[in-house]
């Protein structure tokens, strides 16, 4: 039986209304593309016709994206990957797994605490 001193359970999720569809496989190198044009040739304008200040900041940023693209396909990545396998894995076991019984002992010491709670109101600020 139900303890009626605790919430009712909550409703379940609706299903999405508009199903999900994958992206076609040339849509993100097509703009992987396009933001590299644009990077290049802002980079480009910069070491022909800025100051020196433009210039220097133009190279770091080239050296910096390169880092960083480096970084994603050989260094974090590959952790971050492992991790969302293990993630995946453990909700999947949380997810097939049995609830927790409730002993009466345990439902009988939530009864007494909450009447202690009850007992002892919180006064409002």
């Amino acid at each position: 039986m139900a303890d009626p001193t605790l919430p009712p359970a909550l409703p379940p999720a609706p299903a999405l209304a508009v199903p999900v569809t994958p992206l076609p496989w040339w849509v993100v190198p097509v703009i992987a593309l396009v933001v590299l044009i644009i990077y290049a040739t802002v980079v480009l304008i910069f070491s022909m016709w800025g100051n020196d200040t433009q210039k220097t900041t133009a190279l770091q940023s080239v050296l910096i994206l390169g880092a960083s693209i480096s970084a994603f396909y050989f260094g974090s990545s590959a952790g971050s990957d492992k991790k969302d396998n293990t993630i995946a894995a453990n909700t999947a076991a949380l997810a097939t797994s049995s609830p927790a019984i409730v002993s009466t002992a345990d439902e009988a010491a939530l009864k007494d605490a909450a009447a202690v709670i009850a007992a002892h109101p919180v006064p409002a600020p």
